[in-house]
């Protein structure tokens, strides 16, 4: 080969190369396609808190209205951030002693259709609350699954991107909102968990090839002494481990 022609070559694979963009970047229509994939999924949750509390012998009750987001894992079956629908109110004073009971519980749809709903389980140390469908609920029958895979271990990196789905209340007409999140932390012990930042509580995130990475939680220091614990994203792995746990729990609901 010439040496001009061999020149010439060279160039354009270098400028080939340099207008390649990065294997994991992807273009803001296809985030767009995974987010319209996958907010049929993404669900409202409210209910009624009913809190007791006893101070000094005296006894106090109050209700609160709640409003959370789970996402369905499995067929009639959802996961949200637990302190989502029952916060702590008591703030870890050994001097209150406080009871909380979840009534009323609703799964809402994009259209604003209620479904009457349960707590089955839920687990304090991973923050995490799952919800089945209410079988007596009246309309049952018009329930439409879109269930996320909860079977992959999707393991990210520092600054790796996240589509994070949520959904509002009746005030925005039940639509759902996208919003891209940056992985600013990863915890490593006592598990694997992540801090993404822009990821909404008790909302999913889904990583570039549209795969189910988790939902974000908040989970309460057990005593005074420990800091304050920032959201973190719990990875689908923990999540499908108790899912078994909570398809035995919806099939003792009558």
């Amino acid at each position: 080969m010439k040496t001009h022609k061999l020149i010439k070559l060279i160039s354009i694979l270098t400028l080939s190369a340099l207008t390649i963009a990065p294997a994991s970047a992807i273009t803001t229509a296809e985030k767009r396609e995974i987010y319209n994939k996958h907010k049929g999924a993404v669900f409202g949750v409210k209910g009624t808190l009913k809190i007791t509390a006893t101070v000094q012998g005296k006894i106090r009750t109050q209700e609160a209205k709640i409003w959370s987001n789970a996402t369905c894992i499995a067929d009639k079956i959802l996961v949200a951030a637990y302190e989502s629908i029952s916060p702590n109110v008591g703030g870890n004073n050994p001097n209150v002693q406080v009871s909380k009971s979840i009534e009323q519980l609703k799964i809402i749809t994009a259209k604003g259709t209620e479904f009457d709903a349960k707590l089955i389980l839920h687990d304090e140390d991973l923050g995490l609350a799952f919800i089945a469908i209410d079988p007596k609920t009246k309309n049952i029958k018009s329930w439409k699954n879109q269930i996320v895979n909860t079977t992959k271990d999707i393991t990210l990196q520092h600054l790796d991107e996240t589509i994070n789905i949520s959904r509002y209340a009746s005030h925005l007409n039940h639509h759902s909102a996208a919003t891209l999140g940056t992985v600013s932390a990863i915890i490593t012990k006592p598990r694997r968990l992540y801090q993404i930042l822009s990821a909404s509580m008790s909302a999913p995130s889904f990583n570039h090839a549209g795969e189910f990475v988790g939902i974000t939680v908040t989970q309460t220091p057990t005593t005074k002494e420990k800091q304050a614990i920032p959201p973190v994203t719990i990875p689908a792995k923990y999540i499908n481990k108790l899912l078994k746990l909570a398809k035995t729990k919806q099939k003792q609901l009558k």
